[in-house]
């Protein structure tokens, strides 16, 4: 087993899918989530110049214990999005 540290999350970027269908589908909390055309924010939620021009929204996966990233993302995917699709 290796001694690094990582971390794992699930994004999505598009053109013409609302993210809050996106978040309804899965059934999860985004950790960021934007719209597009929506006025572009800085991380502590003040306003900066511009606009987004993608929508985006994004999950964080939660390592369970010291599995490794493929037996992680296996164990997510297996429990989680096919039980919700």
């Amino acid at each position: 087993m290796n001694s690094f540290r990582f971390t794992v999350s699930l994004r999505f970027f598009s053109k013409n899918v609302d993210p809050q269908e996106i978040c309804d589908q899965l059934r999860m909390k985004p950790k960021w989530m934007h719209k597009i055309g929506d006025q572009r924010t800085s991380a502590k939620g003040l306003p900066i110049a511009g606009h987004y021009d993608l929508s985006y929204c994004t999950f964080p996966l939660v390592r369970q214990g010291a599995e490794e990233l493929s037996e992680m993302s296996e164990q997510y995917f297996a429990e989680n999005l096919e039980q919700r699709c």
